[in-house]
Formats: structure tokens, C-alpha cells, sequence
């Protein structure tokens, strides 16, 4: 008796389709875990920019071009960051928290008015040169000259998201005592 030729056997399209819906999904949750673990993605286009503006523009570095501001004109910042990109502000500020978490070249601080002398209760991103921060520790009190650079949101230890604005040093010099 002559022997049949071997079958191929094909699997039907449902299987397939599960097969690569399957397939999708794990790379779907490999993409989100290397962006959260790893920061793929980096800095905001914004947050680039203006730091390169900074770095390459004498007058970020000229205190006359910066201005002060009252406890209403930070209200309208905190309200709305990103309708304030790009002005040129005199805030003072104390230094809450500047570690490894932060890393070299941000901080998160307590900001108040120009001029100080009141209590410094709404918080905020800084963001400046590494070298320039290096000397300075948590619980520092400074004048900064900035540029408001939108908002920025983080997880805080009590896992709750909480946004607040940023802001780009042009100036950073500690406060009068």
C-alpha cells in the first residue's frame, strides 16, 4: 500500500489573529514600561529650546531684562503656566528638595513674589545649569531671574500626580539675608 504524502497543516485565521493580537500587546506594555522606567523621550521640545535660548543669548544673563512681579501677576502664572511661556520673571524661592531624584541640574522649591518677605508656600520646577546649582543645597533661600517654561508633572511619594510650573534660570544668586 502506498504510503500518503505527509499534510501540511495550516492553521485557521482566528488563531492567527490571537497570535499577533497577543504579540501586540506585549510590545504595547515593553514600549510604556521602557518610557516610564527609562524616560525615553527626554526633555519637552520647550524645555530644550529655551534652555538652548539661555545658554546662546547674552541678555538671559542681564538682570534688567527680567521683571519683578507681584503676589497677582504669580497667581496668573500658577493658573495658567503655558499661556506665560517665555516671560521674564523675579521670583524668591527656597529649595525644598535638590537630590538624585532631581538630579544635578533642577530642584524643587517653594516660590514666592520678588522681593521675598512673605511665606513661600506654592512649589515649582527649576531648571538651570548643573554647575551653576552645584553649591546649593535644600533649604537655600535665592532670587532667581526666570523664564516661565509651562508646567510639569510628577508622581509625588504619595503617589499622587501633581503639576506645577516651571521655570528655566537665567540668574540664580542667594537671597539678602
Amino acid at each position: 500500500m502506498p504510503s500518503k504524502a505527509p499534510q501540511r497543516r495550516t492553521s485557521p485565521p482566528k488563531t492567527i489573529l490571537k497570535a499577533l493580537g497577543g504579540a501586540a500587546l506585549v510590545l504595547t506594555v515593553f514600549v510604556v514600561l521602557v518610557t516610564i522606567l527609562f524616560g525615553v523621550g527626554g526633555k519637552s521640545e520647550t524645555e530644550t529650546s529655551t534652555r538652548a535660548a539661555i545658554a546662546s543669548d547674552p541678555s538671559y544673563r542681564d538682570g534688567a531684562s527680567y521683571y519683578p512681579i507681584d503676589e497677582r501677576e504669580l497667581a496668573g502664572i500658577l493658573k495658567d503656566p503655558a499661556e506665560k511661556i517665555g516671560r521674564r520673571v523675579i521670583l524668591h524661592a527656597e529649595i525644598w528638595q535638590f537630590d538624585p531624584l532631581t538630579g544635578p541640574d533642577q530642584f524643587l522649591a517653594h516660590i514666592g513674589p520678588t522681593g521675598g518677605g512673605g511665606i513661600l508656600t506654592e512649589s515649582a520646577l527649576v531648571i538651570g545649569n548643573a554647575a551653576e546649582l552645584e553649591p546649593l543645597v535644600e533649604g537655600d533661600e535665592v532670587v532667581i531671574y526666570a523664564v516661565v517654561d509651562g508646567d510639569y508633572t510628577y508622581t509625588s511619594q504619595a503617589n499622587f500626580e501633581i503639576t506645577v510650573p516651571k521655570f528655566q534660570i537665567g540668574i540664580i544668586q542667594p537671597a539678602s539675608p
